[in-house]
């Protein structure tokens, strides 16, 4: 693969008209923003730079995904952030699921993305999954961290039954990311590595399954990039991220350039591995 570009954001900025950002390990993480970026932010505010916020965070919706932000420092208003949750009330009413009888992995915030939507939603922690009820739809957000285990275990076991009687739900993940970094050497497991699970689950019992009928809304998925384009200015976008898998990937799949940031998930010895892609640029940190 290529060797990227090593650019300071101020040559960045410069260079394109839209930047798309990141949250999670480029702005903030769990506890704090992260070095630079509430300037940075504010700088683009100051100079009416066209910016976005595109992140694959599920947990909850827009307004409390603003004010989280707002409490770090940043000066935001709703419409620079476009968010995977959000996009799952437009998903569902896009692929005639706006009645189905959902099952939903979430949070008392990621219960409200479905709001508006005539679902039947059943909610993991409370259904039996003895019940031998079957859903059409089964939607993975993020939860607390003390109950995926036992979530995992319920999910795992309703799968390999829907298996046995043929009929298998479709499963949605707005948020298909593995990890996050919670704080400077910490990090969380989120949404995709339910899924991640619960197929090499099926693979071992069901070997001749195949591929679980899975759709994603977030970075990678052309879907994010689709609904983020109606508020995109000018024709030189860029997208800066921390995962190749998401945001490198996904600005490829998009055919848009890309900066990798250091410092998140991944760092510069991540680049040795090929991808068949590399991001445009390589940024160090968010400093002028």
């Amino acid at each position: 693969m290529n060797t990227p570009n090593f650019f300071g954001i101020s040559e960045i900025i410069d260079q394109y008209d839209t930047l798309l950002f990141d949250a999670y390990g480029v702005l903030v993480d769990r506890e704090n923003s992260l070095p630079n970026a509430v300037q940075l932010i504010n700088y683009l505010n100051q100079i009416k730079k066209n910016y976005l916020i595109v992140t694959n965070n599920a947990s909850a919706v827009q307004g409390e995904i603003c004010q989280s932000m707002r409490d770090f420092g940043f000066s935001l208003t709703e419409d620079r952030i476009i968010s995977s949750g959000s996009l799952l009330k437009p998903w569902m009413q896009e692929n005639g699921l706006d009645q189905a009888r959902c099952l939903f992995m979430g949070n008392e915030s990621s219960y409200k993305l479905l709001d508006g939507v005539n679902c039947e939603i059943l909610k993991l922690d409370e259904f039996d999954c003895q019940s031998k009820t079957f859903v059409d739809c089964f939607v993975i957000c993020s939860q607390a961290d003390q109950n995926y285990k036992a979530n995992l275990e319920k999910i795992i076991s309703y799968f390999f039954w829907c298996i046995e009687q043929k009929k298998i739900p479709k499963i949605i993940i707005p948020n298909p990311d593995l990890i996050y970094p919670k704080k400077a050497g910490k990090f969380g497991i989120v949404s995709g590595m339910v899924t991640l699970m619960l197929q090499e689950a099926v693979n071992l019992r069901f070997p001749s399954f195949g591929k679980l009928p899975i759709s994603t809304l977030g970075k990678p998925s052309s879907y994010i990039f689709e609904k983020s384009a109606s508020r995109f200015s000018g024709d030189k976008i860029i997208m800066i991220g921390d995962q190749m898998e998401t945001d490198i990937r996904g600005a490829h799949q998009a055919k848009i350039d890309s900066a990798l940031i250091s410092g998140g998930i991944v760092d510069a010895n991540y680049l040795f591995k090929d991808y068949g892609f590399s991001p445009t640029y390589l940024l160090k940190n968010l400093s002028f």
